[in-house]
């Protein structure tokens, strides 16, 4: 086999989530050597991103169409690798701006609202409503393998392979809106003015666990985990209703408690739900524009144009496309007949 051929046949076997992974570790290398004077050990996290691209492609490459274990392993391995990437920014979210802005969002909360949101909270705060608000936080972390196993299990590779896109770009959507906008939780902020630490049982000790292995100082605007979130909603809103309409009270309830707990401000999470809704809308149209170029090779297709239908694939759908459109051609011949008679 010619390196041509190699190169074509490792580009057949990609899906979204591995160009938009790639691409974002690439740019994430690229932007660390450049601003490497606001990062300590800055080449480390260069080599790191280089070897993960190289580890993405060797994985894509030996799994190939396998349904095996290392097939498990390369659908799956995108949420494998977001929660590093997010934990990573704890390193890299002053490269670019050495500063906080966090007194923008501070009075932006308050202009908004009237109060700091996350002190007024206290007003209504409770044991009991504060078990349930982690409750919500915590299911932020099943969210992702709840939305995808449906589809994985009913083979609907395609749909599966829209989500995970989705959701990855509302991941790196948000990290890189960390490195132009790095903020502080008002956890720290506005400790200040709090009252105390909010009172709760075992499951706000859990919570505070999680978050001493996987937090991040700067990251709270936008709120990834609202981003995140959302984008799973609203995927899945199109292709699985049950799960859709089992995850929504979580996904309101996380949108809330990321302020209840302190971890982000009122216009994180509602920024946050915004970048969910662009992560999907652009999600879609570059969804289709994948698929566009896989079906129809250097040939324009608008769009819009709905390429295979749910659970189809890619070679599936050109012959069903071509048969709409002959059934299109059959009623426009069918109308200009009409409309010929009517004028006779």
């Amino acid at each position: 086999m010619s390196p041509a051929e190699k190169k074509e046949s490792l580009w057949a076997l990609m899906r979204p989530v591995d160009l938009a992974t790639l691409l974002y570790l690439l740019l994430i290398a690229a932007m660390v050597v450049l601003f490497r004077s606001g990062v300590d050990g800055w080449g480390w996290y260069a080599v790191k991103h280089c070897a993960a691209v190289l580890i993405i492609l060797g994985l894509i490459r030996a799994a190939g169409d396998r349904r095996d274990w290392l097939g498990i392993l390369r659908h799956w391995y995108p949420l494998m690798i977001f929660f590093p990437l997010f934990a990573e920014m704890n390193e890299l979210v002053n490269m670019i701006f050495p500063f906080w802005a966090n007194p923008w969002l501070i009075r932006l909360d308050h202009a908004l609202f009237g109060v700091h949101p996350t002190v007024w909270f206290e007003k209504v705060a409770t044991p009991a409503l504060t078990e349930l608000m982690v409750i919500f936080y915590l299911a932020y972390f099943l969210l992702i393998p709840v939305a995808a196993l449906p589809l994985y299990l009913k083979k609907k590779v395609r749909e599966f392979d829209h989500l995970l896109f989705n959701t990855s770009l509302a991941f790196y959507l948000s990290f890189i809106a960390f490195l132009f906008f790095p903020a502080v939780s008002p956890r720290v902020t506005l400790a200040h003015l709090q009252g105390g630490p909010l009172e709760g049982g075992i499951l706000l000790g859990l919570l505070y666990r999680v978050q001493s292995f996987g937090g991040i100082h700067g990251g709270a605007f936008p709120s990834s985990h609202v981003a995140v979130a959302f984008a799973v909603l609203f995927t899945v809103h199109r292709c699985e209703r049950k799960v859709f309409y089992a995850l929504l009270p979580f996904v309101l309830g996380l949108a809330v408690s990321t302020t209840y707990c302190r971890y982000h401000y009122a216009v994180d999470a509602i920024a946050g739900a915004l970048l969910g809704l662009v992560a999907v809308v652009l999600g879609r149209r570059l969804f289709l524009r994948w698929e566009q170029a896989r079906c129809y090779p250097g040939r324009s297709i608008p769009a819009r144009q709905r390429f295979a239908a749910p659970g189809e694939s890619c070679a599936e759908a050109v012959p069903l496309i071509g048969e709409k459109r002959r059934q299109h051609a059959g009623r426009v011949e069918s109308q200009a007949a009409g409309v010929q008679q009517e004028t006779e």
